[in-house]
């Protein structure tokens, strides 16, 4: 699965390397700590600023660009009466997106690219603080770089929420992170792993095709990534607190053995020895 990862780019950054039109308002880079709920920027068709498409009326053809817009983690269907339904909604598995009600038209239409540096997954504990505690790991590009997941984007009005002047109130969009089983060394820390993109080409299959139907026709493959270029490496259980948002919490981290930790907890893995 994928419950944290890390986005350290400036929206600028990201457009630039991926020849998107920016549409965030130069937002800032969510941090190096992302959980669910967050704003974070997403690669999309350009048909992403409009109001979904009538049931049953099939999607205008794409533009030949693409758009970098702020989307919320977790996915708030059309249908859902409130957004509570998003923490469930994080992840999609692969395997059965194009059959469950909160995904089959985001899978035949919505798909997003999102760039991030990496993700964190836990497995086993560390001595932190004098007790145990879960050990993350970081899993990205060696030498740091940016890796995209493969997702489902959605809208999702507020029903009954007038927005500012009785209009209504204004569209969210919201996605999910797709997910597959996991391989080589991501494989050992956890069984599912994010679904990748490998370069722009296959972000561009992946989202601005316009194949109807079975997307995996656009971009065969992605079933089973190769995670096998990919490092994993324990970091500080600093990032165990979402609240922590500040520190270099991607590089490597081995407590030495017997020496306590006396990092307090949130602030900042520079404050005291490791």
């Amino acid at each position: 699965m994928c419950g944290r990862f890390a986005s350290t780019r400036s929206s600028k950054d990201l457009s630039v390397l991926f020849g998107a039109r920016d549409t965030t308002g130069d937002a800032p880079p969510p941090g190096p700590n992302v959980g669910p709920t967050r704003d974070v920027p997403v690669l999309v068709t350009p048909r992403a600023s409009r109001a979904p498409e009538p049931e049953g009326l099939a999607p205008a053809a794409p533009e030949p660009t693409l758009d970098l817009v702020l989307a919320r983690w977790g996915l708030v269907p059309s249908w859902a009466k409130d957004p509570g339904i998003a923490a469930k909604l994080i992840n999609a598995r692969w395997e059965t997106a194009a059959t469950k009600p909160a995904f089959r038209k985001a899978w035949r239409s919505r798909r997003c690219a999102v760039p991030v540096d990496g993700w964190y997954e836990w497995d086993g504990e560390v001595e932190w603080q004098g007790r145990p505690r879960r050990r993350p790991w970081f899993i990205g590009p060696p030498g740091g770089g940016v890796v995209c997941l493969a997702g489902l984007w959605e809208l999702w009005r507020p029903p009954g929420e007038p927005g500012a002047a009785g209009e209504p109130a204004p569209w969210w969009t919201t996605f999910t992170v797709l997910t597959t089983d996991a391989t080589d060394e991501v494989g050992r820390v956890h069984d599912r792993a994010p679904v990748l993109l490998p370069d722009e080409s296959a972000v561009r299959a992946w989202i601005g095709s316009g194949v109807q139907g079975d997307p995996a026709a656009a971009a065969p493959g992605l079933a089973a990534p190769d995670y096998g270029a990919l490092e994993v490496v324990p970091v500080s259980p600093l990032v165990n607190d979402v609240r922590v948002q500040e520190g270099d919490l991607t590089a490597p981290y081995w407590p030495p053995p017997g020496v306590p930790q006396q990092l307090e907890l949130g602030a900042g893995p520079s404050a005291g020895p490791l």
